[in-house]
């Protein structure tokens, strides 16, 4: 049900069946990714405080869930507060146990590099994740081909 929430937009259905669930939950079980899931629900709907007191949650149950710390990176990055988040960077990167978290890390890293103005620092970190994806990477595509050949450009111009 919460898929076809996210899917159709309808996030005030999403969220009430996300509460729902999480206060079902039997006594004593708490399940990390429900509370992960409510924080990117008050991140989406940018309540940004209150995406934190979700992640803390989360964390307090799992402290070395890698998504907590790059979602709690990402929510930091977005509200400006840069060193706060490139400690929540190095500390996901301290947790990969797979690919894919090395995927995202990668992904996320060249996303704040552009953002940052470091074309070479965000090629670097994009091409760790082709290679991850084994070439299959759209995401990268449009990095490499819209927003760096973008900043190239303007610098060109400077």
């Amino acid at each position: 049900l919460m898929a076809i929430c996210v899917q159709t937009g309808d996030m005030t259905i999403y969220k009430k069946t996300l509460e729902r669930k999480i206060k079902e939950e039997p006594k004593g079980y708490t399940v990390v990714n429900d509370y992960r899931l409510m924080a990117g629900y008050y991140f989406r709907m940018k309540e940004y405080n209150l995406a934190e007191e979700w992640f803390e949650k989360a964390r307090n149950i799992d402290a070395e869930n890698f998504h907590i710390y790059s979602l709690m990176a990402h929510l930091k990055f977005v509200r400006g507060f840069r060193s706060i988040a490139e400690y929540y960077i190095k500390t996901a990167s301290k947790k990969i146990v797979n690919d894919d978290h090395t995927y995202i890390l990668a992904m996320q890293l060249a996303i704040y590099q552009l953002y940052n103005g470091d074309v070479n620092g965000s090629l670097i970190n994009i091409e760790i994740a082709r290679q991850i994806s084994k070439g299959d990477c759209e995401l990268c595509d449009k990095l490499t081909q819209g927003y760096i050949k973008e900043v190239s450009e303007s610098r060109k111009k400077e």
